[in-house]
């Protein structure tokens, strides 16, 4: 990866950046991703069994469902209302077709100036984009979603900022009205593609955005503005400083990425196994 910009350290600048007045996310874990919602957003995330180690955001809710439940109980108007989802960040089973059924589920509840993240787009090896799961770092084979949305999407506006460990997806122009898919028979199609067709297929195809600066001019700023007030939510973030918690996460990421970091991390892992 270049530039050594973590998908954290992008998560939390595109809430700065877009301020959105929903945010929604699949696959909380231990919550590191929620924290980064500014205040004044209605966050929401989903996960049958997250374990949240962090403190969240003033208001945020944790739905404990699967993320078909969520959409199929329309819990997204629920805690929603009649806004759409401005941000949605989709990190949840890694499996191709479980990511591009939340990927369908999030479009019919956004807008046409939504964001969609997808968390990784860019496997390292084929090792870790198996459809098992390995001991350590595993993507999945989340990476077939861009594959498919590239071969029938084309009105889609789809990037992947070359963020650590695993790349991240960015994917605009949603059309929230567009007739439901033949899902299941479109998705066997991708669902027994080997890793080489990641490497020889999809990755030299892919538009990879590489650094913060490149990355902030792929997104416009406030594109809701258009579709109603934002005032609460640029007071919000005119007002906003990160917590310690944030800080003290940045100040651990820049040292294990340093030479001493490394070689930490190496040791730890050895002593583990």
């Amino acid at each position: 990866m270049n530039d050594a910009i973590s998908y954290q350290d992008v998560l939390d600048r595109l809430h700065q950046a877009l301020a959105p007045r929903t945010y929604l996310e699949i696959g909380v874990r231990h919550g590191d991703a929620l924290v980064h919602a500014l205040p004044g957003t209605k966050v929401v995330g989903v996960d049958p069994r997250p374990n949240i180690l962090r403190p969240l955001p003033k208001g945020a809710k944790v739905e404990r469902v699967t993320s078909d439940e969520f959409f199929t109980r329309g819990l997204a108007s629920h805690h929603f209302g009649t806004l759409p989802v401005d941000l949605a960040f989709i990190d949840g089973m890694h499996l191709y077709e479980n990511a591009l059924r939340d990927f369908f589920n999030v479009e019919r509840v956004s807008s046409r100036n939504s964001v969609v993240l997808l968390h990784d787009c860019l496997p390292p090896s084929a090792e870790v984009a198996t459809r098992e799961v390995p001991r350590g770092c595993w993507t999945g084979d989340v990476w077939k979603v861009l594959l498919y949305l590239r071969d029938n999407r084309p009105d889609l506006d789809i990037c992947v900022f070359d963020a650590e460990p695993t790349g991240l997806g960015v994917i605009q122009g949603l059309d929230p009205d567009r007739p439901a898919e033949e899902f299941e028979s479109l998705a066997r199609k991708y669902r027994d593609l080997d890793f080489s067709s990641f490497s020889d297929d999809l990755l030299p195809s892919l538009d990879v955005v590489r650094g913060w600066p490149a990355m902030r001019c792929r997104v416009p700023p406030d594109p809701w503005r258009q579709v109603d007030d934002l005032s609460a939510a640029i007071v919000a973030r005119s007002s906003y400083r990160p917590s310690l918690a944030t800080y003290a996460r940045r100040f651990k990421r820049a040292v294990l990425q340093t030479g001493a970091g490394l070689a930490l991390a190496k040791a730890r892992a050895s002593v583990r196994r």
